[in-house]
Parts: C-alpha cells; sequence; structure tokens
C-alpha cells in the first residue's frame, strides 16, 4: 500500500549473502519471487533487484 515503507522492508535482505547456505537459499528465492511479483512498486524492485545484483 505504501512503496516507500515497502522498499524500507526489503531493504532487511541487503545482507542475505552473509547468511549461511541455507538461510542464503530460503531469502534468495523469497527476493526472486518479489521480483516477478506482478504490480511491484519501482522501489521495491529497485531494492531487490540491487540485491540480488
Amino acid at each position: 500500500m505504501n512503496p516507500q515503507i515497502a522498499a524500507r522492508m526489503a531493504r532487511s535482505f541487503d545482507r542475505w549473502k552473509r547468511f549461511d547456505a541455507e538461510h542464503q537459499r530460503h531469502a534468495r528465492a523469497v527476493l526472486e519471487s518479489l521480483r516477478q511479483h506482478a504490480g511491484l512498486s519501482r522501489d521495491v524492485f529497485e531494492v531487490v533487484d540491487k540485491a540480488l545484483g
């Protein structure tokens, strides 16, 4: 409902590569799922795409 708050919440995944292997796998799956979500705001897409990049 609020793209700016959603983008801030998505930033919690910025450090997913520091997680152990199992948690990395789960975090990456969530990020990939979010990136494919229809209707995703530009703000959230940018954060998620950067986290995966």
